[in-house]
């Protein structure tokens, strides 16, 4: 092959022009836009139709079929959290207390919630706690297991003060527990050989305990598990402004228990609390006490309300009196001589719930 033959071929390859190609790779995306591809044709609407009636009938058989699975328990929802309640409308429960039986091995009686008395509450003998260091102080479940099991159907447990000086249970005015127990049967004594009483001499029964030391300087009547602290108010007299009897009568609120006597279980006293509704009004007890006693001529008047054992009763009280009283014997031949003493003070037990007197005692309790 020649050299002029071999040119000839070479000059008849031509490289491929690829400016268009470059050019079109190159050109803006917006130009696309210029002219949008046409939609498709639409469909026939016979066709048109036969879909939408094909789609509805794939919903209808998927609510039947998720209709029927709901009604055999084969779907699970969860379940909607409840709405929080505010904090300013919500009440509070009360703190949780350990079970009777958990204290007290074989104990049925219902434990109610603990009460701390505070903001010049008091209850029975008790006050309020206000001022004191309850630290180092036992805890209400010890207070419970010292006070042992009387087998009574609730239980409560109470923690507030008392002027140990005064109620002879020590020294000081101290910190205490009063364990209340209620729905128990407390008998009744009697003398020996004498056939046992059938019926209660007490249902509730309270055990006192120093927060301190555990230990239990006295336990008898007092309040039950579900009686209600009260405030002392700051005047705990005034007139009964009802009575027409003279000298008028006088509403004085006990602010200390009164000594009542020694019964079977220990000491027995007259605690402090203020009447509920179902409680005769005092110018009632007021009334019956002058009916009894209609013969005297005191010079004052005052009616007291308590718990006696449990039971609430008006005491109504008339002092400045000079009732002739027992003489000394004679000896046998001599004169009488008139008594040398007199009775000053009558008081008048009346039943708080039917207004009735049920005893009466001279001079004060002993």
């Amino acid at each position: 092959m020649n050299l002029d033959h071999l040119r000839q071929e070479l000059d008849a390859i031509r490289a491929p022009d690829l400016r268009g190609e470059i050019e079109a790779r190159t050109r803006p995306a917006h130009h696309l836009m210029d002219h949008p591809p046409a939609f498709p044709r639409s469909r026939h609407p016979a066709a048109t139709a036969v879909v939408v009636a094909g789609s509805v009938g794939i919903l209808i058989l998927a609510g039947i079929l998720l209709w029927s699975s709901v009604q055999h328990g084969e779907v699970s929802s969860t379940p909607t959290p409840p709405t929080p309640t505010s904090s300013s409308s919500a009440t509070p429960s009360p703190a949780a207390v350990t079970p009777c039986w958990e204290v007290l091995p074989g104990c049925t009686a219902i434990r109610l919630p603990d009460l701390v008395l505070t903001d010049g509450q008091n209850l029975g003998a008790f006050g309020s706690v206000d001022g004191f260091d309850l630290s180092g102080i036992i805890s209400s479940d010890e207070a419970l297991r010292l006070s042992g099991d009387l087998h009574g159907k609730e239980v409560r447990v109470v923690l507030g003060s008392a002027d140990a000086d005064r109620l002879h249970w020590g020294l000081g005015t101290n910190l205490y527990y009063g364990v209340e127990w209620g729905g128990v049967c407390i008998p009744i004594s009697r003398p020996p050989g004498s056939s046992p009483l059938r019926r209660c001499g007490m249902t509730t029964y309270s055990v006192v305990i120093d927060a301190h030391t555990g230990s239990s300087p006295v336990e008898g009547s007092g309040p039950g598990p579900r009686s209600s602290p009260s405030v002392r108010p700051s005047s705990s007299e005034g007139p009964l402004v009802t009575d027409t009897h003279i000298p008028q009568a006088r509403v004085v609120r006990l602010t200390a228990p009164v000594h009542f006597g020694v019964g079977p279980s220990g000491d027995v006293f007259f605690e402090p609390a203020n009447p509920s509704d179902d409680v005769v009004a005092p110018q009632t007890a007021v009334d019956h006490a002058w009916i009894h006693d209609g013969g005297i001529r005191p010079t004052a008047v005052k009616v007291e309300f308590g718990l006696l054992q449990g039971r609430p009763e008006w005491w109504v009280v008339f002092s400045g009196l000079c009732l002739p009283g027992t003489g000394p014997s004679q000896p046998p031949g001599s004169s009488p001589r008139p008594a040398p003493s007199c009775i000053t003070i009558v008081v008048d037990r009346i039943d708080g719930h039917t207004g009735n007197v049920v005893g009466t005692f001279f001079g004060s309790p002993s």
